[in-house]
């Protein structure tokens, strides 16, 4: 929810600083310049007209929002993009965990690593 109705309330009746006015309503100070250069677009000032309550300052500054129309999104074809995948030379398929095709273009800590685990999967598989 905005704070123009006391942002605005802070400008023209206390007379403060749009920096003072950022801190004290806990929003940004480009937030505080654009609500009073809204308002001064407007022609509102303090104090406002008896029934107007933050919905009717919002529809004066910012005009009636109506929400924006959503396309319904489109999917990628799957198939399609697994097929290049697969042709691609330097991938493997993800079964294979999508690991590089070649051990050699892993950094030496990351092969060593690979190599253990690889040497710990066969002994284990061994003995039983």
């Amino acid at each position: 929810m905005r704070k123009t109705k006391e942002v605005l309330r802070l400008r023209f009746e206390l007379g403060l600083g749009q920096r003072a006015i950022a801190r004290a309503c806990s929003i940004n100070q480009g937030a505080v310049h654009n609500y009073l250069k809204k308002a001064a677009a407007a022609g509102i000032h303090w104090p406002l007209p008896e029934g107007w309550d933050e919905k009717r300052i919002e529809e004066a500054l910012f005009g009636d929002r109506h929400p924006v129309e959503q396309r319904p999104r489109v999917l990628p074809d799957f198939p399609a993009l697994r097929e290049q995948l697969q042709r691609h030379p330097h991938l493997t398929p993800c079964a294979d965990h999508c690991r590089p095709t070649s051990p050699r273009s892993l950094p030496l800590f990351e092969r060593s690593l690979v190599q253990a685990l690889e040497r710990t999967v066969k002994r284990t598989r061994s003995r039983r």
